[in-house]
């Protein structure tokens, strides 16, 4: 995949199969110390799915995938490791309109604290 545009309300990416995906992004994490990981959350445009994307080491990204997954990711980036790689994972999940407002619901809260606002914040994304 590759990213062909991308602003601040939206991004298109032309997909493993050379087509066009374009994407309403609706929020947007960037990469902290404290967190060690980015992620976004985008709505496409032609299937109205809201997906959330994830990536960062896979120390980070272990917990936030189902448990029936995490011998194979670990196993997968030690085998990259003992070759001298460094690894970066990725992960999503795909959202329904009830999960959403859920979540912009926490959101908004968190970004409304005064004291350790980027704790709430931090916590909302886990």
């Amino acid at each position: 995949m590759s990213l062909v545009e991308r602003d601040r309300k939206y991004c298109i990416i032309r997909n493993a199969n050379g087509n066009l995906e374009n994407y309403d992004i609706i929020a947007c994490f960037p990469f902290t110390s404290a967190s060690k990981k980015m992620s976004i959350l985008v709505r496409s445009q032609e299937t109205g799915k809201i997906i959330y994307y994830v990536k960062g080491a896979e120390t980070v990204i272990e917990d936030k995938i189902k448990a029936s997954c995490r011998s194979s990711l670990l196993e997968s980036c030690e085998n990259l490791a003992l070759d001298g790689l460094r690894t970066l994972v990725f992960a999503q999940k795909v959202l329904t309109e009830a999960e959403l407002e859920k979540f912009q619901a926490k959101l908004r809260r968190a970004e409304q604290k005064l004291k350790n606002r980027e704790q709430h914040i931090l916590r909302v994304q886990s």
